[in-house]
């Protein structure tokens, strides 16, 4: 079970003109608000807010590269 401030592993879905949708590792879906990322990209975020449906708004910590 998800709270607030979790630290998870998301990959992205698609995005809007104000925020990107990702998809977390337990299948849930959330939202990064004011963040940009391409589709198909692993990041860390923390949990900020879980609305009562479920859905999660989150925070981009960083963004996981396959090589530096």
């Amino acid at each position: 079970m998800l709270e607030k401030y979790d630290s998870v592993n998301v990959t992205t879905t698609g995005s809007s003109q104000k925020g990107t949708f990702v998809k977390l590792e337990n299948g849930e879906s959330g939202w990064i608000y004011k963040t940009y990322l391409p589709k198909g990209v692993n990041a860390i975020c923390t949990v900020l807010y879980i609305k009562k449906d479920g859905f999660v708004i989150l925070s981009l910590d960083s963004v996981k590269y396959q090589a530096a």
